[in-house]
C-alpha cells in the first residue's frame, strides 16, 4: 500500500494529462488507492474533484506512514504489565509509545526505535543545553585588573 501510495503522489504533477484518460496507468492506480481508502471507485465524470480530494487525504496518510512504524519489539516478543496493556511485534507505534509511557524500561525489548523516543514519549521537546563560556579579565603583571 505504502509503495502503491508513493507512486500516485508523484503522479499528481501531470494530473491534468491523465485525468480524464481512465485507461493511464496513473488513473488506474489512483483508483486502486481510492478503492482502498473508501472502498469506492472515482467517479469518472468530468469535473469531478475526486481526484483532488484522493490527493489530499494521500499526503495526509503519508505523513502518518512516516510517522509511524518508528518502533519495532523484538520478534515474537509479547510484554505484559499491570501498567500498561499487552504489546506484541504486532501492536501500533501508538501503543508502544503508550507502554514506554507507563514503563520506560520495555524500551529494552525494543530491536529499533528513534534517537528521540524519550522526547516522543514524555510529549516534551528538550532542547540542548546552551555552553555558556565562563570568561575572566585578566590581570595585568602588577596583580591590578
Amino acid at each position: 500500500m505504502k509503495e502503491l501510495l508513493e507512486e500516485v503522489l508523484r503522479s499528481e504533477i501531470s494530473i491534468a494529462k491523465w485525468r480524464n484518460d481512465y485507461n493511464s496507468n496513473e488513473w488506474q492506480n489512483a483508483n486502486k488507492l481510492n478503492k482502498h481508502f473508501f472502498g469506492i471507485s472515482l467517479n469518472q465524470s468530468r469535473g469531478c474533484k475526486c481526484v483532488e480530494d484522493l490527493f489530499f487525504y494521500s499526503k495526509r496518510q503519508q505523513i502518518k506512514l512516516t510517522i509511524m512504524n518508528k518502533f519495532k519489539l523484538r520478534k515474537g516478543t509479547v510484554v505484559t504489565s499491570f501498567l500498561h496493556p499487552t504489546i506484541t511485534e504486532h501492536s501500533t507505534d501508538a501503543e508502544f509509545i503508550n507502554a514506554l509511557k507507563a514503563s520506560p524500561a520495555t524500551i529494552k525489548f525494543f530491536t529499533e526505535y528513534p534517537e528521540n523516543w524519550q522526547e516522543i514519549v514524555s510529549g516534551k521537546k528538550t532542547r540542548k543545553k546552551k555552553e555558556v563560556k565562563k570568561t575572566t579579565i585578566n590581570e595585568n603583571e602588577n596583580g591590578e585588573s
